[in-house]
């Protein structure tokens, strides 16, 4: 289009040089040719300039919305989509365009969602707490994780199927998912594992936020074939921090190990990583069970991991 634009610039430029820097040529023109062949030339310049300029208009006003929509799109806007018009060039283009909006889309959903859930996978979940590790340190914010894990969720596969169990994975991943907060973020770690980030939160205000999860899940009701009112419960285990602390495998390592703990010692319940008892004899990863009716809303757990590690985790 620039090119079109360039070429009725500069025939109409080129001729006005042409008769300024040769102030006879006109007449010789008109002397020697004659007046058909100046009024000819005269004209044809004239066509070529219009019809560059107004193809150069046309383009710009018919082509220009589906450079920008291209340029979204390669700016990752996977959400862009433009009017298809008619079966010509600029229609073809429109749906070209469209189909590769929807193919980024689907391909971004493959990497990033789990398919099964419908939640974050464990690749975009981890991606997502390195970045908020780096947020809250960098502005000495709190931040918390919590390991969430289904119980007694073999059983609930070897009595009613597969099947059920992704009935039951489906429903727990959207209660945990309808009440969190929009700044929070829920992703299947892995099997019937799922992991919370809870951003902006205390680990007191994270295992709160955990205890209201747990109770939902706990009431919520799954339609299953041979039982239409099946009711499964969780462990929790939280972990949090603030600022220059944070550190992401830390927080992986300690959510989990505290929610190992929440399972091993009864299941459904919430329980709250702390750091270990440097001054204690055998060095020891204390964890705490979390309760709202405790003046404290805590109190400490007399287990160790040591002796979670024992049992089952199931």
């Amino acid at each position: 289009m620039r090119l079109l634009g360039v070429l009725a610039l500069a025939a109409s430029v080129a001729l006005g040089i042409l008769l300024v820097s040769v102030p006879g040529l006109a007449t010789e023109w008109i002397n020697e040719v004659g007046r058909s062949v100046v009024a000819a030339v005269s004209a044809a310049t004239i066509a070529v300039s219009l019809t560059a300029g107004v193809t150069y208009l046309l383009l710009r006003i018919r082509f220009g919305r589906l450079v920008k929509a291209a340029e979204r799109i390669a700016a990752g806007d996977y959400t862009t989509s433009v009017k298809a018009r008619g079966t010509g060039l600029e229609g073809r283009l429109a749906r070209a365009i469209n189909g590769i909006s929807v193919a980024m889309t689907e391909s971004t959903n493959l990497a990033t969602f789990d398919r099964l859930t419908g939640v974050a996978n464990r690749s975009a979940l981890l991606a997502a707490l390195f970045a908020e590790v780096e947020r809250a340190s960098r502005y000495e914010r709190p931040l918390c994780v919590a390991f969430v894990d289904i119980d007694h969720f073999k059983v609930v596969n070897d009595s009613y199927g597969h099947a059920a169990g992704d009935v039951v994975l489906r429903g727990v991943a959207q209660t945990i998912s309808e009440n969190l907060r929009t700044s929070d973020l829920i992703g299947r770690y892995g099997g019937e594992e799922f992991m919370l980030i809870l951003t902006e939160t205390t680990v007191e205000e994270g295992a709160e936020l955990s205890e209201k999860l747990r109770k939902l899940v706990e009431r919520a009701r799954h339609v299953v074939e041979g039982n239409q009112d099946l009711s499964v419960t969780i462990s929790i285990g939280i972990v949090g921090g603030v600022g220059k602390q944070l550190r992401m495998e830390t927080l992986v390592r300690d959510a989990d190990a505290a929610m190992y703990s929440a399972k091993s010692l009864g299941r459904n319940q919430t329980y709250i990583f702390e750091e270990p008892d440097e001054d204690s004899r055998v060095p020891r990863a204390p964890v705490r069970y979390w309760t709202a009716h405790s003046p404290s809303r805590s109190r400490a757990c007399t287990e160790t991991l040591a002796r979670a590690a024992g049992s089952s985790r199931a």
